[in-house]
């Protein structure tokens, strides 16, 4: 290190560490002079995509975002974002793609705006991005070193931090930007996981307890084609397993009409039985038909803090505890009832269930809190639509909404043997994929779907984040509906799901476990049992198909694992009197993000989520986007340290 050089360390080279260096290359000129030295560490050297977005994963994975929904630098819409970049230097991931279609010719970047990419073209843009914003700031006398190392530890050395690697390479660092992404944890000791890793090693029986990298979790030789294999989740990880499985052995998809048809190629799997509690993939991601997202009727900040005023639990601050079933549920209800009829009625309607349900909602908002369901909100809305003339709407489009058969699409109450389930559900598959065709704009279940569970993230958030809810909620919030929520709005592109439905069509992909299956533990097998539909089948290999949340103790990293044992760290705690308090393994942060007790140290990402409950890690352009917002707000702190530090 040159004496005199101010030092920031980049710990995670995914795709926060392409947006860091875009906004610091931006407002480089800051540094008037003086010296700065910025090392970036990343364990397997993927700098700018990380390991999640490398541009070395399989060509079947696709990037849950539209390309023109995918952006690399800061835009005007976000909030203190200055100076921002001409408009030819920050492509969206579409812009990008036409350009090396333009150069290169290679027909699988000839994309549309609305298309999926696919993950690998992510990581090839945000490797490029990186290389031109590490090389602005090199060409501006900061000097930018990368580490392909593993950070194993964060040491005090004298009000700076050693950071020290797997390597023992060092350096000392003034400013800390904590960003490592996504990580895999041991669960060994957890039932389930734990119990599935000990059999295996008893008995022999292969389980594959972490998805990524594909390529290494998943070699050719495990699973072995012609085996039957089992698929623990039905999010979008299964679905890369899935696809990697069966097109990246070979497969094809042919185009049948407006279908796809599956084409074996020889290596797959004889079957995937997928399974999950719920039984069921996520909803199909609607076409993007949207001038602007739902602004929120009824849900709204104003709404929250006026329920959290009037019913919130005290717990001794200016900020009232709610529980997200009683206060903030009934008005998630209530705005997709009303975004579901105005679509299929139109703006009149709108306005009469507004009249109608006016003096309920206002009394909700108000006082006290009574009993009542999460549907308390809704007999006014259905009091408009009893009065309304059916004849004005198209019959295909002639759908109430109905919360329960939007949780649970496939109606097994009456009993459902493997062959209904899976009829059932390929019918529930097209007609989902039809409704996704017909986009977010004109499709009353997706308007209402997107229009709220992803518009309104916004407002969802601000009601849980930093300790909004109580302890109890909070912890069902986790556990049960941001499931829900991902189920709802969290799925794949149509092209996707069409794949999806065309292995079910071609039998090599089972659903039929349905909804409740789990595992069982046989002499020397795993064994899937659907209590619905009567399954029971012997796995030759079982899959773990989760993402793992974050939690420092368990990490299979060293780093946090560390810095919480020297109280470097500490964990966030939910703390609502009368109430077991709530530790969902969530970093100890101030309002700027910085480690509590430590503000040299800014930590974004998945630790950071007591902060923020959404946490994205692809850049939305032209949305003011949160990602972004947050690292505007973390170089604001590292320009004012450096302003404040004294060199020598």
């Amino acid at each position: 290190m040159t004496a005199g050089e101010f030092c920031l360390a980049i710990v995670g080279g995914g795709p926060r560490s392409t947006y860091a260096l875009e906004r610091l290359s931006a407002t480089v000129d800051r540094l008037g002079g003086r010296k700065l030295a910025v090392h970036v560490y990343d364990d397997g050297g993927d700098f700018g995509a990380g390991q999640v977005h490398s541009a070395d994963q399989p060509f079947t994975s696709y990037l849950n975002r539209a390309a023109h929904q995918v952006g690399f630098a800061a835009d005007p819409s976000v909030t203190d974002a200055e100076p921002i970049r001409d408009l030819d230097d920050r492509p969206t991931l579409y812009e990008w793609c036409r350009e090396r279609f333009a150069i290169t010719g290679d027909e699988t970047f000839d994309l549309e705006p609305a298309d999926a990419p696919k993950r690998y073209q992510h990581g090839q843009a945000l490797r490029e991005m990186f290389d031109a914003y590490a090389d602005e700031l090199r060409r501006k006398g900061v000097s930018v070193t990368l580490h392909a190392e593993q950070v194993i530890d964060l040491v005090p050395a004298d009000g700076r931090w050693e950071v020290v690697s797997a390597d023992a390479t060092h350096c000392v660092a003034d400013q800390v930007l904590l960003i490592t992404g996504h990580s895999s944890n041991d669960y060994s000791d957890e039932i389930g996981p734990g119990e599935y890793l000990a059999f295996a090693e008893r008995t022999g029986a292969v389980y594959v307890p972490s998805a990524y990298p594909l390529q290494e979790a998943l070699s050719v030789e495990d699973p072995r084609p012609g085996t039957t294999v089992g698929c623990a989740g039905l999010g979008l990880t299964a679905i890369d397993q899935i696809l990697y499985l069966t097109e990246g052995r070979g497969g094809r998809f042919i185009p049948d009409g407006d279908r796809l048809r599956y084409q074996a190629g020889g290596a797959e799997p004889a079957m995937i039985l997928a399974f999950s509690p719920s039984g069921v993939f996520p909803y199909t991601r609607p076409i993007n038909r949207k001038d602007r997202p739902n602004q929120g009727r009824f849900l709204t900040k104003v709404a929250i803090d006026r329920i959290r005023k009037s019913s919130g639990t005290d717990v001794g601050d200016d900020r009232p505890r709610l529980d997200f079933d009683a206060h903030v549920m009934p008005l998630i209800l209530l705005e997709m009832a009303y975004v579901h009829y105005r679509t299929l009625y139109g703006p009149v309607a709108g306005d009469m269930i507004v009249e109608s349900v006016h003096e309920d909602y206002e009394r909700f908002l108000t006082l006290p809190l009574e009993p009542g369901g999460i549907e308390r909100l809704l007999p006014g809305v259905d009091a408009v639509v009893k009065a309304l003339p059916k004849q004005l709407v198209p019959e295909p489009m002639l759908k109430r909404f109905d919360w329960g058969r939007i949780l649970s699409p496939i109606d097994t109450s009456g009993g459902m043997n493997r062959s209904e389930f899976r009829s059932s559900y390929s019918d529930f598959l097209r007609r989902d994929l039809d409704w996704a065709a017909q986009g977010n704009v004109d499709n009353a279940f997706k308007a209402s779907v997107d229009g709220v569970w992803r518009d309104l993230r916004g407002v969802l958030g601000y009601a849980v984040d930093g300790g909004g809810l109580t302890a109890d909620s909070h912890r069902q919030f986790l556990e049960y509906h941001r499931r829900c929520q991902n189920k709802l709005s969290g799925g794949a592109a149509p092209e996707v799901m069409a794949k999806i439905l065309a292995l079910a069509e071609h039998g090599v992909l089972d659903m039929s476990a349905g909804p409740g299956a789990k595992i069982l533990l046989s002499d020397r097998k795993f064994v899937l049992h659907g209590p619905v539909t009567g399954l029971s089948a012997e796995l030759d290999v079982l899959l773990d198909a989760r993402v793992h949340a974050f939690d420092p103790a368990r990490d299979i990293r060293p780093l946090y694992r560390n810095l919480l044992g020297r109280d470097v760290v500490s964990l966030w705690r939910n703390t609502t009197p009368g109430q077991a308090d709530f530790v969902p393994g969530f970093l100890d942060l101030d309002e700027r993000s910085r480690l509590v007790g430590h503000d040299s140290i800014t930590v974004l990402g998945p630790a950071a989520a007591a902060r923020g409950t959404y946490q994205f890690s692809a850049l939305r352009p032209n949305n003011n986007d949160v990602v972004m917002r947050e690292i505007v707000a973390w170089l604001d702190g590292f320009w004012a340290a450096l302003d404040n530090r004294r060199l020598p």
